[in-house]
Order: structure tokens, then C-alpha cells, then sequence
């Protein structure tokens, strides 16, 4: 048995389709020094290898079976339950140590699936995903969320190995390698920290509050109102990260009233009052849609 030295980095994929891609990977990262965990997320054939978590831990997870979930004949259903199953156990690897990064390869289910996984996992935390659909042709932002995980987009489909598809390969072995050997999870400031939002329109105004903040011994972390900042600030707020808020810039309201492409959600402008700190709101960019 490898007495191993390295870090653990869990691998997610569909190995009734992806089984050579996976061994390839895991090879590659397996001589950088590091160990693999693979983990089974298909549904249909059976895997082209025995992984260290099967399909069928994972569909345990949400109280069901693989079997369960073929015989509905849903498919809608089967990714939303191994979407979800992913993420608990790899909730539970993380809970317990067992892995210190995450890579995963697929195409739409596939990514998914892996980003799902991805999603249950805190702020800098390792978390790549080689997938066929991150291009600028797709809308993938439902794949990130409000987290900090990396698409690698594979441009060549993930079935068989070739020469583009093993330097895209490597290229994420090296990558999920340098981010668990340079992994920084997040520090907490010795200053007390403010949410800021800043767009394009009103950075000279926030510039000003920034500097005059600053002078007064606060730390700022900067927010950009695309939907996805708005409701990753909200978040953030929520876990008690900030000692206030300086809403500047607040057209995420506008775009969520008149269906605009920079919807924070109903919810936003909430959290600082629930967690009862002090919030200055401004007008900022309403007009923007």
C-alpha cells in the first residue's frame, strides 16, 4: 500500500462514461504526489471501474437506490437526486477531513451534477470542473452560484483520450494540484469589514466611501451588483461576516421588478436587517437595466 504524502483530492464523474478520462486524471495527479478518491455519479451502465464511493452511496444520500431511480424513468428526477446526493456526501468527506479538493469532468448532466457537489463546499475550498459546456455560448451561472469554483472548459467532448483532451487533462491535474498546495481558506480581518456594492456608474461616489472608510480603520470587501454579487453579499451578511453594509449600488431591484438579467432574488436587502447591523442604502445605478 502507497504511503501517501500528499493531499486528498476527490474526483466526480460518470465512469459508464468517463472511466478512461478519470484513470488518466487520477494518474496524473497520483504522480504530483497526491491521492485520489473517485466517486461514481452515473446512473445507467455500470461503471468501468470499482470507485471508492459507488452510485449507490450516493443515491443513499436521498433516502433511495440506483435502482429506485431507473425504474421511475425520470430524468429530470435521476439528476436532481444525484445532484443532490453528490452534495451531501461530499458534504460529509469534507466534514470529516477526508479530502482537501475536488475536480470533477462532464458535460451538461455531468457539470451539473459535479458543480452541485461543488456548491456544499466553503469559500476556498479547491473546487475545479473540466466541463463541455463552460463557454461563453452557454449560460453557466447556474453552475457557480455565489461560489468560488473554476470552470475549465474541455472544448473537445470527454470521450476517448486524444491529444487535445490529454492536455486538457493535465492542464487540470496541474491546476486542482497548485490549488490544494496553495489552498488559503479565508481569515478572519483583525479590522472590522464592510460590504460595499460598486458597478461601473457609481465607482467614483463608492471610491470616495472607500478611502474615507478605509482612514477610519474599516476593511471593505467590494461586491459587484450583477445578481450573483447581490446575493452572495446577502450571504455573506447572513453568516455574520460584516459589521455593516454600504448598499451603494442597488440596480439589482430594478432588474428583479422588470425581469432584467441582474435578478438578486426577492430576498435581497434583507440580510443586515435580520442580522441587525448597521446598513446606508443608496440609489445607485437604479436607472440600469
Amino acid at each position: 500500500m502507497t504511503d501517501w504524502k500528499g493531499k486528498s483530492i476527490l474526483i466526480i464523474a460518470t465512469l459508464d462514461t468517463k472511466g478512461a478520462e478519470v484513470l488518466y486524471l487520477k494518474r496524473l495527479i497520483e504522480e504530483s504526489g497526491h491521492r485520489c478518491l473517485v466517486m461514481d455519479t452515473g446512473t445507467l451502465n455500470p461503471p468501468s471501474f470499482e470507485p471508492d464511493i459507488d452510485r449507490d452511496e450516493v443515491a443513499r444520500a436521498m433516502g433511495t437506490t440506483v435502482q429506485e431511480i431507473l425504474k421511475a424513468r425520470d430524468k429530470g428526477m435521476a439528476i436532481h437526486l444525484m445532484c443532490e446526493g453528490s452534495a451531501r456526501v461530499v458534504s460529509k468527506l469534507y466534514e470529516t477531513g477526508r479530502i482537501e479538493g475536488v475536480v470533477g469532468l462532464g458535460g451538461a448532466q455531468g457539470t451539473d451534477i459535479g458543480t452541485r457537489a461543488m456548491r456544499a463546499l466553503p469559500f476556498g475550498f479547491p473546487k475545479l470542473m473540466v466541463s463541455t459546456v463552460a463557454s461563453g455560448l452557454n449560460t453557466f451561472g447556474t453552475f457557480v452560484g455565489t461560489k468560488d469554483l473554476t470552470l475549465m472548459h474541455s472544448v473537445v467532448d470527454i470521450l476517448g483520450l486524444n491529444a487535445f483532451l490529454r492536455s486538457i487533462l493535465a492542464n487540470a491535474a496541474g491546476s486542482i494540484v497548485g490549488m490544494v498546495e496553495k489552498a488559503r481558506s479565508v481569515e478572519r480581518s483583525e479590522k472590522k469589514q464592510i460590504g460595499m456594492t460598486i458597478y461601473g456608474t457609481t465607482t467614483l461616489g463608492a471610491m470616495e466611501a472607500k478611502a474615507y472608510l478605509e482612514a477610519k480603520g474599516y476593511e471593505i470587501v467590494a461586491f459587484h451588483p450583477n445578481g450573483t454579487g447581490g446575493r452572495a453579499m446577502e450571504e455573506m451578511i447572513e453568516a455574520g461576516l460584516f459589521h455593516g453594509v454600504l448598499d451603494f449600488t442597488t440596480h439589482e431591484l430594478m432588474d428583479e421588478l422588470v425581469g432584467g438579467g441582474h435578478r438578486a432574488g426577492p430576498n435581497r436587502l434583507e440580510a443586515a436587517g435580520k442580522m441587525g447591523i448597521p446598513q446606508v442604502v443608496a440609489p445607485g445605478s437604479v436607472d440600469f437595466i
